[in-house]
Formats: C-alpha cells, sequence, structure tokens
C-alpha cells in the first residue's frame, strides 16, 4: 500500500529517466555543393534519417525525411524512399555495377555472374 507523499520504486526510476540527458545532436555536414546532408555517422541506417510526428487532424503518423521535402504515412515506403539518398557503397566484384543495399548487389551477381561466388565488395 502506497503512503501520501511517498513514492514507489516505479515512479522514482521514471524520474530518473526524463532527468536523463539527450545527447547532443551532430552537426549537419555540407557536401561540396553546399547541400545540407543528414548526419554522417547514421547516414547509412534508415530509422536514423527521418523525423515521426503525428497528425492531429488526420488523425495519422507522418514520417518526414530529414534529408528532403519528402513525407510519408508509412513506415515501409520512408525506409525504402531513404535508400534514394544513399550514395552507391557496394560493388560487384566482377563488374562495375555498384548499388545499395548488400542484398542489390548480391542479387546482381547471381542473375548476371551465374557460377561466381556471391560476395560484395565495399
Amino acid at each position: 500500500m502506497k503512503k501520501e507523499g511517498h513514492e514507489s520504486d516505479e515512479d522514482e526510476e521514471e524520474e530518473k529517466d526524463d532527468e536523463e540527458e539527450e545527447p547532443e545532436e551532430e552537426e549537419e555536414s555540407e557536401e561540396e555543393d553546399g547541400e545540407p546532408r543528414g548526419d554522417l555517422k547514421n547516414m547509412f541506417s534508415p530509422c536514423h534519417n527521418y523525423k515521426v510526428e503525428f497528425d492531429d487532424r488526420r488523425q495519422k503518423t507522418i514520417y518526414k525525411c530529414s534529408i528532403c521535402p519528402y513525407q510519408s504515412t508509412v513506415n515501409k515506403t520512408m525506409v525504402t524512399h531513404f535508400y534514394h539518398h544513399v550514395p552507391h557503397v557496394f560493388k560487384c566484384p566482377y563488374c562495375d555495377f555498384q548499388g545499395y543495399p548488400r542484398s542489390k548487389i548480391a542479387n546482381h551477381i547471381v542473375k548476371l555472374h551465374p557460377g561466381k561466388a556471391v560476395h560484395v565488395v565495399v
């Protein structure tokens, strides 16, 4: 039984969690063209490159790209959109083909280089 004026252990833990400072956001980097880019540390993680907001009027969650004006009400669509911003960092070891994500290169190797070992070069 909880006495008035005393907080339970759960309440104290909740307050401690609320008091923890959130890490400072790193400054966005800029490409040579002067255009801001997302935090490079998280550049290859779709979940770090969009903001989630709730639209009270439409009663829907809105996913907003942090790199361009694109927004969606479907999380999977937002993640797919993000891949348009990712530089082509994976390379086929057998030709000049490049792409992202890694599975795209693996599929390329299976289809265009049958019988070859499937490994992707970063």
